[in-house]
């Protein structure tokens, strides 16, 4: 079938067709796709602030991940400021960001600036990974240059699918690309080491093994539960669960009853992703202890949350040790 696109003649967000629509290496500050994003005021960054200030709603739009292919952190620092700004209010949204451009030709220090720009975020709401890959356009029938943020989402997805939002997308089990056909800078273990301390997640391409995410950390400085992205989506997770059972009780009589009646709801459900291994423990205070009698006074329905969130084995240390023949075993 043919397809055909039409340029917007006039209006204030139209687009000439005379623009040319720049893609992979040949995006700019100033075309991105055919956006002006260089600046806060050009007509493209404009388009992108009254998007992102529209999911900012809640209550309007349901989301829990978001992507910006084609806006790039090195080229259009507004409109990856202003979406990761909106994560973060929202509380329960993760931003996939890409930080630099790839021309294709990783220079010696390439490595070394994606790190400098990934040290420019604290935040554990996005995460960042690296290089760049390539994939097949069907619509064109040619291998093309994508940043990551045109993959992952797939890996997120299958990853949920299969496991749950509290599983790494990482690794050969469930981190495999399957729409890469090739990785613009093959990484050695070295710099994927020197990657993933600088908080950047590497994209390996292991022969025979496939293309895969090899890498899970957020953008967070501090080292913490969160500056990994499976407990980042878990408490996203679990948080828009209390926040949709939780509208079901207000204007309710703050009882003992209604209490009861939400204990009942979410322990069974904390309780599930425990089962499948989401957490190691938790507990879920909401009685009279906590909701003492000024609070109740003053209209307020107290709970606290208390969870100990599983983590990811992405270190595995083995010590071989050799013994001579006629030497027995320790006993462990």
């Amino acid at each position: 079938m043919r397809k055909f696109v039409f340029g917007f003649q006039g209006g204030f967000d139209g687009q000439s067709p005379a623009i040319p629509i720049n893609i992979g290496a040949n995006m700019s500050a100033g075309n991105t796709q055919g956006l002006n994003c260089a600046s806060s005021t050009t007509a493209g960054s404009i388009a992108y602030n009254q998007c992102v200030g529209a999911l900012g709603n809640a209550d309007e739009f349901d989301i829990n991940l978001i992507v910006t292919p084609g806006i790039i952190y090195s080229l259009h620092s507004y409109v990856t400021t202003i979406t990761l700004e909106m994560c973060e209010r929202r509380g329960d949204c993760f931003y996939i960001l890409d930080i630099y451009q790839d021309d294709g030709n990783p220079s010696a220090g390439q490595i070394d600036e994606v790190v400098g720009l990934a040290g420019e975020f604290d935040t554990s709401y996005a995460g960042t990974y690296y290089p760049w890959v390539k994939i097949k356009d069907t619509n064109i029938n040619k291998i093309v240059t994508v940043p990551p943020s045109v993959v992952m989402p797939a890996v997120y997805a299958a990853n949920d699918r299969v496991a749950g939002e509290w599983w790494a997308a990482a690794g050969l089990n469930r981190g495999g690309i399957t729409q890469a056909k090739q990785v613009t800078d093959r990484t050695t273990h070295v710099e994927r080491d020197t990657l993933y301390e600088g908080r950047v997640n590497p994209i390996a391409a292991f022969p025979g093994q496939g293309i895969v995410a090899w890498g899970q950390k957020t953008l967070q400085v501090e080292s913490s539960a969160l500056d990994r992205i499976n407990v980042r989506r878990l408490l996203i997770e679990i948080k828009k669960f209390f926040a949709s059972t939780g509208r079901f009780l207000v204007f309710e009589q703050n009882t003992a009853q209604t209490r009861n009646k939400f204990l009942a709801i979410v322990n069974p459900y904390l309780e599930s992703i425990q089962q499948r291994s989401g957490l190691y423990a938790f507990q879920v205070v909401m009685d009279s202890s906590n909701n003492t009698p000024d609070l109740i006074d003053r209209n307020i329905l107290y709970g606290q949350i208390w969870l100990k969130p599983t983590k990811a084995s992405e270190f595995i240390i083995f010590d071989f040790n050799i013994l001579p023949t006629g030497a027995s075993f320790p006993t462990i």
